[in-house]
């Protein structure tokens, strides 16, 4: 209602501002479009009237709807990876198993979990440091799919240190004496191994 009821400078300077906007933060198909209402090169089209800035501006305003909604999720994903890592080191540190003595055994249940633990936290802050490189240029259904994809991380990295711990301790994979500090070592690594397979998810999914 405020650009159909602006006389003639007022509305060509809305989009004058509208069209400079559009072309220092738009790069995708918006900015085209909003070029092919308004003008090109900063240049007004001399048929411009209000239909065409409210739709100009309608096209900016989703933009930036956009960028918040995929920011907000990007934010609920790092808060997951978060809580949950910090509840895997907790649980970790109550259950205390010693990371020094005795080698490693299939059967000592404390150390299996420990291993699994330590892949939740592996795969967390992968996670973590995968968002923080830039996941919000990712197209919005990429960033709802990838909501999933951070819960599948998760249990990708457990599976992932519990497959290292068994090889470890079958003696299949070598890595020095097969004490519990390694293993658990060995365990959190693999749960960046998770990287692997979201990949292959995400390119799927694309």
């Amino acid at each position: 209602m405020e650009l159909f009821g602006l006389d003639r400078p007022a509305l060509q300077a809305r989009a004058q501002a509208i069209l400079r906007e559009a072309a220092d933060k738009l790069g995708s198909w918006r900015h085209q479009a909003i070029e092919d209402l308004l003008g090109q090169s900063g240049q007004l089209r001399p048929d411009l009237d209000a239909g065409a800035v409210a739709r100009a501006s309608q096209l900016l305003h989703e933009h930036y709807s956009n960028v918040y909604r995929k920011l907000a999720i990007i934010r609920q994903q790092l808060g997951i990876l978060a809580v949950v890592g910090l509840l895997a080191a907790i649980t970790w540190a109550a259950l205390g198993p010693p990371l020094a003595g005795n080698p490693a055994r299939a059967d000592d249940s404390r150390l299996v979990v420990s291993a699994m633990l330590f892949g939740i936290m592996g795969a967390s802050v992968s996670g973590i440091f995968s968002l923080a490189k830039g996941s919000d240029a990712a197209r919005t259904p990429d960033q709802l799919i990838s909501f999933w994809i951070t819960l599948a991380r998760l249990a990708v990295g457990a599976m992932a240190a519990l497959v290292a711990y068994a090889f470890l301790v079958s003696g299949l994979l070598q890595i020095g004496r097969p004490a519990p500090g390694l293993m658990l070592a060995v365990a959190f690594a693999a749960g960046f191994s998770e990287r692997l397979v979201i990949s292959a998810v995400e390119t799927v999914a694309r």
